[in-house]
């Protein structure tokens, strides 16, 4: 019996990639690849004709991972085979390793919120140069880093506080940081102020749980001490091929918060300043949830308690 599921996406970039392909599969039609393609926590066998694909399927290896496109948003799963109705198949360029896609996406069991939010870091990672894009692939090819990263929250109980908070925190506050940097700061500035932006709690992978509380360590040590030390090897190995750019991200996340002085590179206070927006836009909207659209006012009473305003419409 045929089996019916509707999946739309809003980007064209799909959380989505190859977990297997065999390019000997025929089938009774024809010659056809095969493989397993996961889509939104669920793992499909599918088939394709050669034709609908624009790369070769040998050039398709475990470095790199693929776009896929349906022509439309219908995904008709036959038993026992699910087979999708595909537009084309194109690898990305640059390619993002199929290591890091597998890890950012917790093999396709992240839940489809969160794989929206990390198809959106993939794209900002193509936007970087070489030397950049390859350290921040490496930070994210570490399998357990990358877990954590998508699953625990920005904070114990202030903003973002709810499993893949820190990720959607990262993400917003870079997002944020391009849209500025981008128009008024040098392409390789705003490149490096956005990858300290996606990094800047990373250490919070050591000092939270995906339960919701506190490491160990994270008792004794803050976060902003464990982003350095976490991003040292990989810091070490961007030196080898731009020593400029491995400093310049050490002083960026290295630079003391507390200080009143502005910091020597502007990037780093733009940083501060879309961290902390991302930061009240969480808290506002904790305040007024559930709440009436024609509420203007609202009260915080976790930490820092405060009032928040808004304007309906």
């Amino acid at each position: 019996m045929n089996r019916r599921y509707t999946t739309r996406y809003a980007t064209a970039f799909l959380p989505a990639w190859l977990q297997q392909l065999d390019v000997s599969t025929r089938t009774g039609t024809g010659e056809a690849y095969a493989g397993r393609l996961s889509l939104h926590g669920r793992s499909h066998p599918f088939t394709i004709a050669p034709q609908a694909m624009q790369v070769s399927p040998e050039s398709l290896c475990p470095e790199a991972s693929v776009i896929i496109k349906l022509a439309t948003p219908v995904l008709q799963a036959i038993t026992p085979c699910a087979w999708l109705n595909l537009n084309t198949m194109d690898t990305l360029n640059p390619p993002i390793p199929f290591a890091v896609a597998r890890s950012l996406y917790l093999d396709g069991q992240l839940p489809v919120h969160l794989q929206q939010t990390v198809s959106r870091l993939l794209q900002l990672s193509l936007k970087l140069n070489a030397p950049l894009r390859s350290f921040l692939f490496r930070v994210f090819s570490d399998r357990e880093l990358a877990r954590a990263f998508v699953t625990v929250s920005a904070s114990i109980n202030h903003h973002h506080a709810w499993q893949g908070g820190l990720l959607v925190h990262s993400v917003e506050s870079a997002v944020m940081v391009q849209q500025l940097a981008t128009r008024w700061m040098t392409p390789v500035e705003a490149q490096i102020t956005i990858v300290a932006a996606l990094l800047h709690d990373i250490g919070k992978t050591r000092t939270f749980q995906a339960s919701g509380h506190w490491s160990e360590l994270g008792h004794y040590i803050s976060h902003d001490a464990m982003t350095l030390e976490i991003l040292a090897p990989h810091l070490a190995e961007l030196e080898k091929t731009w020593r400029t750019g491995a400093n310049m991200l050490r002083h960026i996340l290295g630079w003391n918060r507390q200080d009143k002085r502005f910091p020597a590179f502007p990037g780093t206070q733009l940083i501060k300043m879309c961290d902390q927006f991302s930061t009240a836009l969480s808290l506002r909207e904790t305040c007024f949830q559930g709440k009436p659209t024609w509420h203007q006012y609202a009260r915080y009473n976790g930490i820092n308690a405060q009032r928040f305003l808004r304007l309906p419409g």
